[in-house]
């Protein structure tokens, strides 16, 4: 080609094979993302009796605020609950002098005060009801009223209508409605240290995991780029063989970008959970720390940040398994085996020292 010979030998057929293989691979676009859609959190190993908490509000953190605040202060009682369940929406009649009111008692001796004006949700009115020892239900109307009972007595006969009314700080929740109570039931399994634990040790595994994979990531994308960078061949002008085989770089370097992507998702996956195990891994020490004696606002703090974590804890995997697929499906068959660089599994044809340069055609 260009007055220089044309060498007709062929390489090995492992070696284009592996070669057609990346390029078409490369090329596949959408692949780990659909994959990651699909992944879900592991199911609990074990089902427990105390499980159903209901999944905590956006404001619950301004209740465990250790800034302090009227009524609900940082030196309240012991809590007597640490979890609870949505159980009925009825029409309750337990006694009204039975019942203790959010709105009447949230601000102690004061007559108003900040939380009264935080948007109500489940997480909030069960912080409010689970330091009181003769309290084992609570229930919340109308989107917002909430109120603390020691049983809730169920009249409904039909046609009061439904619990509709979205909670005012949580609209995916309903609070009620214009006749009938959301009702829950508050429980105690003392297992919030022990959630705790399992969370921590989920988290930790699940950090290790990103970053290792964000790593591989980033390695896989550095040698993908070196590949684009060595592969400069004498047959590009050659169609249709010359063209595709020096199209090749092209798929590396868009590969790279992406693997790039991943392992920053995944990079950042771990830092987050980094950050929120070292918050539960204090909050634990606290509670334990306080033993019997523990408050609502660390017990809340405690749940809510292990709730988060396993949460994170769940993403950080997600990120994993796509930089995983990622890999796999940007480095095919140059990753069956270890490499120092890739350029390795690559060799051109002819002779390129001597200015001869070859591409083969496969029918």
């Amino acid at each position: 080609l260009g007055g220089t010979d044309v060498s007709a030998a062929m390489a090995p057929p492992a070696l284009w094979a592996a070669s057609a293989l990346l390029a078409a691979a490369a090329l596949l676009p959408g692949a780990a993302e659909g994959a990651a859609l699909r992944l879900r959190a592991p199911r609990p190993k074990t089902q427990r009796r105390c499980s159903g908490r209901v999944r905590a509000g956006r404001h619950a953190s301004l209740l465990s605020s250790k800034h302090g605040e009227e009524g609900l202060s940082l030196d309240a009682d012991v809590i007597y609950k640490d979890g609870f369940s949505r159980v009925a929406c009825e029409v309750d009649a337990s006694p009204e002098a039975a019942r203790l009111y959010f709105k009447e008692h949230a601000c102690g001796s004061v007559k108003d005060c900040r939380l009264l004006h935080l948007p109500m949700e489940p997480r909030m009115c069960f912080d409010f009801c689970r330091e009181h020892a003769e309290m084992k239900f609570f229930g919340i109307r109308q989107g917002r009223e909430c109120y603390c009972a020691p049983y809730f007595h169920d009249v409904s006969k039909g046609g009061e209508g439904v619990c509709n009314s979205p909670c005012e700080g949580d609209s995916k929740e309903m609070c009620g409605g214009t006749d009938k109570s959301s009702l829950f039931a508050m429980h105690l399994c003392g297992d919030s240290a022990d959630e705790a634990t399992l969370a921590l040790e989920a988290g930790a595994e699940s950090s290790a995991a990103a970053t290792a994979a964000a790593a591989t990531a980033n390695r896989t994308a550095v040698e993908l780029r070196a590949l684009a960078k060595s592969w400069q061949l004498g047959v590009c002008s050659v169609e249709p063989e010359g063209r595709r085989v020096c199209s090749l770089a092209e798929g590396w370097l868009s590969a790279a970008e992406e693997l790039g992507q991943t392992s920053a998702h995944a990079g950042h996956a771990a830092l987050l959970l980094d950050r929120k195990v070292a918050e539960v891994t204090t909050l634990k020490a606290e509670v334990e720390g306080e033993g019997a004696t523990a408050n609502w606002t660390l017990m809340s703090g405690l749940e809510l940040a292990t709730e988060s974590t396993q949460q994170l804890s769940a993403k950080a995997k997600g990120a994993v398994a796509l930089v995983n697929l990622t890999v796999a499906r940007v480095g095919g068959p140059i990753l069956v085996r270890a490499y120092a660089k890739f350029q390795d599994i690559f060799e051109p044809f002819g002779n390129q020292s001597a200015g001869v340069h070859a591409v083969c055609g496969l029918e």
